[in-house]
């Protein structure tokens, strides 16, 4: 969603303030102090999340400048769909939203648009300031904190500091650090008592304390020699810095110099030279214009001086145009004339020949008075047709009749080759026997498996039987009783797996691990509690108890029933083998033989019988085609003679006629489409002989108003032929009409070349004007002098500059204020020989410092370790003794204890697990965009689990909390936290437009920087409206982002 554009009627110090085209993505809106900027933000959040009220704790803007206390907001949605947000107070329903389509709603469909956000997430979130951004307490909200870290955890509404809460109690009661009541608390005190009895009885105490008066003089050494470093790590920073910015103080002191040898000028006109070139290219042009449109006009009035109009020859130019418009068609039917006569002659030549093709009797005469009528035609084409008839069908019987006789032939070679396969088959067994003996064959199989497990299990109950006889006087032996807490342990763990499986969303493993334990405490409560009977395992590995004689006994009688079962089985299977073929019951790779065999017998007998089928088929379908060749040579015979019956007919109907007898059907037809032809051919002759007639009446009606039209002109006929005459006169009537044209046209050119005159001659006059006074604003008399002191201007703006940009450059390094002015004393102070000296003499020292510090290390340690020695090498015998009974007291008290500890740390494991590898996606998010601001100072952000609170961990490992970190630092994490909310929930839904007022003051020259470019990612998916009132935020963010759009709002105020 984009905002597109922002109009307010009434708000604060506005008043019908419009700001159109806001584009997507980054847009900076720069101003002074007081220019409105949170005016604006406040805007914003009112038109999409209505005015505070009274007791609102945000501040109220009323119209002080006057118009409805309100506005409306135009915006587009990521489908391209425009609307417009209204609110005005003093209305009950004040917000009204129109779509594109003209339908309107109010704040169901405006919460609908920003995806049902409410108000504190917009304020906080998507749209704050400074001060928002600099209280942790703005995110400390409790509906910000559920969307902020309830994604991941799973937990519901159970609490995870609940249960380490009651683990910590139960801990407490055994123990607690720096407590004295509980019993732990009270035996350790007692102990460390006896501890310091034995360090008063030391024999050596001298010693002890030298040891300890020679470490502290150690500490006090190392602690000067750290304080050393640090100033001297101070001194080379402080050179580091001067000498990186040495060139840039030596360019900006030459700047300076430069600056002041150029003449001073107070100001001059932007783009001066380029003005003043304009001006002088547009003079010249007016003074070319001018020369042009004098010339001009005067040869406008000579050409109309040498015009002649012949008014008598336009009397007659409606006749003459009227000839004109038919000298087309005189010339067409001139030119036609010869053609149609000649035409005339070629249709005359082929109709004699047409003639000539009917035969040598034929004339005109006979021609009309040949019959032909439909009648005849058709009875010929009848005549061909039934003899077309006829002769196809004598041509389909001879050719069936051919097929037929190969069928034949291919049926007699089928069934002798069919009668040799059949007579070199030698099979005698019939297709039923063989179905008996597979099915035998494969219940033969079936009760093999039976066969061999039922002779396994008789083999495993003998050698049962034989176990039982054997281990029949077992020997009892009693588990020790023992201890009864690892019971409890157990159960314990048992019910922190389970939390903690049901809690990581893998309450099926949490759910076998609690069970599996709970039985195991119950086990081993009950073996504590009574003796249990030692079971020996038989050979199946199966437990049998030595107190059941009664199961030893059955194993005669199993053993009888498996005996009886497989002697039947056998003789079941012997009688399928005798089936089968063989004598005895067979092995199974036999079968496997004689299943082939039999498969392969079934398949011959198969194919015979195939055989013998197709071979009566072969024979039958031979009787069909025999009867059906007789059928066709009687049909063929039929055929023939009747043809020869129509032949006679169609000769006898030729003479008739007086034709050939010889004709054909087809000739006669052919002689129809001659004559056919010969009436065509007459009828074109009479057209043509038509034609021609109209044509010569045509041309000599035309040639006679020529004739009658020159004798009204007065002219004399040019003696090559009427339309030439004709044609001349009409180019003299154009030609006048032309010369009548040209003259109007030049009149009114003339009119407009002198108004276009006086413009030009206005035009120069304005133009001078307008160069004195650009001469004026440049200090100058003339136009060298001009272009000189415009040199000089464009030298003392570079200067300018490149001051200000060395200026900034250095103040980055340095700092502003009194630490600038320090650092530029600093620079004339010093030469860079003696800077670059000082650096490595001071960077010799640190490393003297550093072997010095190593040193005075590593012999406080020694020290330390021979007071440890002294401390636990010289005890007295009798506090030794009772020490030692304290410690046994100690380790009986203990033991429910550290069942408990158990449980808390798998606990702490769990929550520790969380932390690093499954925290919300918002904190994910947002230590990305952390690390980048720190320039990866700081490499993670976690939150504790049920928990508010934020840690942060830098590169070398070490944890801080918020209150740790710095000013700077601290609005750092809270804007990557808010930048972590909007990229997680973007990702979700469409994007908010936010907008930011004043966030990067308290940021350093690197993080501002690494801030735009985190600006710049976000604004990919975001739009974004930034208040700022810093030049170098505006520079750092359009830096980071050209493309995006600045709006002043000092002018926008003003305009």
């Amino acid at each position: 969603m984009n905002i597109e554009k922002i109009h307010i009627d009434g708000f604060g110090q506005f008043n019908q303030l419009s700001i159109d085209d806001l584009r997507p993505g980054l847009t900076i809106f720069k101003g002074n102090n007081e220019a409105g900027k949170s005016t604006l933000l406040s805007f914003i959040r009112c038109m999409l999340f209505d005015f505070p009220g009274a007791r609102s704790a945000s501040k109220f803007y009323p119209p002080l400048a006057g118009g409805n206390h309100g506005g409306r907001l135009v915006i587009s949605t990521d489908s391209n769909e425009r609307c417009v947000i209204e609110r005005y107070t003093g209305n009950k329903n004040n917000v009204k939203v129109t779509f594109d389509n003209g339908l309107t709603g109010a704040d169901a469909e405006l919460s609908k648009l920003l995806n049902y956000m409410d108000k504190d997430i917009f304020n906080n979130i998507y749209a704050f300031g400074l001060d928002e951004l600099q209280r942790f307490e703005t995110l400390n909200n409790e509906n910000i904190r559920a969307n902020i870290y309830s994604a991941g955890t799973g937990t519901g509404r159970v609490s995870i500091s609940d249960v380490q809460k009651n683990l910590k109690n139960s801990v407490e009661v055994l123990y607690k650090k720096r407590g004295r009541n509980p019993e732990i608390n009270q035996i350790i005190n007692t102990i460390e008592d006896m501890d310091r009895q034995i360090s008063d009885i030391k024999n050596d105490q001298a010693r002890y304390d030298s040891l300890h008066a020679d470490k502290q003089m150690r500490s006090n050494t190392i602690n000067l020699l750290k304080d050393e470093r640090s100033n001297i790590q101070k001194k080379l920073n402080n050179i580091h810095n001067l000498i990186s910015i040495w060139d840039d103080w030596k360019n900006l002191q030459d700047a300076q110099i430069n600056l002041c040898d150029l003449p001073k000028i107070e100001d001059f006109p932007e783009k001066g030279v380029d003005i003043l070139e304009r001006i002088l290219e547009k003079i010249r042009d007016v003074e070319e214009t001018i020369l042009l449109l004098e010339e001009k006009s005067q040869n406008n009035r000579a050409q109309q001086e040498r015009i002649i109009i012949d008014e008598e020859l336009l009397t007659q130019r409606d006749t003459i145009m009227d000839l004109s418009n038919g000298i087309e068609k005189y010339r067409s039917e001139k030119d036609l004339l010869p053609e149609q006569n000649q035409k005339l002659k070629d249709e005359h030549l082929i109709f004699l020949e047409l003639l000539n093709d009917l035969g040598p009797k034929w004339d005109e005469e006979m021609l009309n008075r040949f019959d032909r009528s439909i009648p005849a035609k058709e009875t010929v084409i009848q005549k061909r047709k039934l003899i077309d008839e006829v002769k196809d069908q004598i041509e389909k019987f001879q050719t069936h009749l051919t097929q037929v006789n190969l069928d034949i032939k291919k049926i007699d070679d089928d069934v002798n080759r069919i009668n040799e396969n059949i007579d070199s088959t030698s099979v005698t067994i019939t297709y039923e026997e063989i179905n008996r003996k597979l099915e035998a064959l494969r219940n033969l199989r079936q009760k093999y498996p039976i066969l061999i497990e039922k002779e396994s299990e008789l083999k495993n109950i003998q050698k049962e039987e034989a176990f039982f006889t054997a281990v029949q006087p077992a020997i009892t032996q009693t588990i020790q009783k023992a201890p009864i807490w690892p019971a409890g342990v157990m159960f314990l763990i048992g019910i922190i797996g389970f939390v903690y499986g049901y809690y990581s969303g893998t309450i099926l493993f949490g759910s076998v691990i609690f069970i599996l334990l709970c039985i195991s405490a119950v086990a081993y409560y009950a073996s504590t509690r009574q003796n249990t009977p030692i079971s020996k395992e038989n050979t199946n590995g199966t437990a049998i108890s030595q107190e059941d004689p009664k199961e030893i006994r059955n194993y005669s009688n199993i053993e009888q029933q498996l005996v009886d079962e497989i002697t039947s089985l056998k003789d079941q299977m012997l009688n399928y083998a005798t089936s089968c073929g063989f004598d005895n019951i067979p092995e199974p790779a036999l079968l496997e033989k004689r299943d082939m065999e039999l498969q392969e017998t079934a398949y011959a007998v198969k194919e015979l019988s195939g055989l013998q089928d197709e071979c009566n088929k072969l024979l039958k379908k031979r009787n069909e085609l025999t009867k059906e060749s007789e059928e066709l040579k009687k049909t063929l015979y039929n055929k023939q003679q009747s043809l020869l019956s129509i032949d006679t007919e169609w000769k006898e109907w030729l003479l008739s006629y007086d034709l050939d007898p010889t004709l054909s059907p087809e000739s006669i037809l052919e002689i129809f489409s001659t004559i056919k032809s010969c009436y065509e051919k007459q009828k074109t002759i009479n057209t043509l002989k038509f034609q021609i007639n109209t044509t010569e009446n045509s041309i000599h009606t035309y040639e006679e108003r020529i004739q009658t039209l020159l004798k009204q002109c007065q002219r004399t006929p040019c003696g090559l032929s009427f339309d030439m005459d004709l044609q001349k006169m009409r180019d003299d009537v154009e030609g006048a009409l032309n010369q009548t044209q040209q003259l109007n046209q030049l009149d009114t050119a003339y009119e407009d070349l002198m108004r276009d005159l006086s413009t030009a001659k206005n035009r120069y006059g304005n133009l001078n004007i307008e160069l004195s006074d650009l001469l004026s604003s440049g200090h100058s008399d003339n136009e060298d002098m001009f272009r000189k002191n415009a040199r000089i201007w464009e030298v003392r703006l570079e200067l300018h500059t490149r001051i200000q940009r060395l200026t900034k450059h250095i103040k980055k390094v340095s700092g502003d204020g009194e630490l600038y002015d320090n650092f530029i004393g600093d620079l004339e102070k010093s030469n860079i020989f003696d800077l670059k000296t000082n650096e490595e003499k001071y960077k010799d020292r640190l490393g003297e410092l550093d072997n010095e510090l190593s040193n005075n290390l590593d012999d406080r340690g020694a020290i330390h370790n021979q007071i440890e020695q002294l401390e636990h090498h010289e005890e007295g015998s009798k506090l030794r003794m009772e020490r030692e009974i304290k410690n046994e007291q100690l380790h009986n008290r203990s033991r429910n204890w550290a069942a408990l500890v158990i449980a808390q740390e798998i606990l702490n494991k769990a929550i520790e697990i969380y932390e690093k590898e499954r925290q919300p996606a918002v904190i994910i998010e947002a230590q990305s965009f952390f690390t980048n601001f720190t320039a990866e100072r700081y490499k993670r952000i976690y939150s504790p689990l049920d928990s508010a609170d934020i840690f942060v961990e830098d590169r070398d490992g070490k944890v801080k909390g918020i209150d740790q970190l710095s000013k700077g630092t601290k609005e750092q994490l809270y804007l990557a936290l808010r930048f972590g909310f909007i990229r997680y929930f973007g990702k979700q839904s469409e994007a908010i437009p936010i907008v930011f007022d004043e966030i990067l003051v308290n940021f350093d020259p690197v993080r501002s920087q690494n801030a735009g470019n985190a600006i710049r990612e976000l604004a990919a998916t975001n739009q974004i409206l930034f208040f700022t009132c810093h030049p170098d935020t505006v520079e750092i963010l359009t830096d980071a982002s050209p493309e995006a759009q600045v709006i002043d709002l000092d002018n926008c105020c003003e305009d």
